[in-house]
């Protein structure tokens, strides 16, 4: 896939040390436009289940099913000003 426009949003460094084992996970957000979209398909079919353009509305309701966030993308989105800091699941 080819693409223009590539830029870095943002990178995150998020810390689990509750879990067991603790993680540390480091996300990088870039975005970018593709040259010709019919090139895009889903590589990893074990680890995704698909692509779907979703409004940032649907992924930020409280009681939607796009919960729970996962926890740099709600860092992302506190950042961004779309939710308030320390959003809870």
């Amino acid at each position: 896939m080819t693409l223009k426009d590539v830029q870095l949003v943002r990178t995150e460094s998020n810390f689990f040390r509750d879990s067991i084992p603790q993680r540390h996970y480091v996300t990088v957000y870039i975005s970018g436009r593709a040259v010709d979209e019919s090139q895009l398909r889903n590589l990893e079919l074990d680890k995704c289940d698909g692509w779907e353009w979703v409004d940032a509305r649907d992924i930020l309701a409280e009681d939607g099913i796009y919960r729970p966030l996962f926890v740099p993308l709600k860092e992302l989105f506190s950042v961004m000003g779309l939710v308030e800091p320390g959003l809870r699941n």
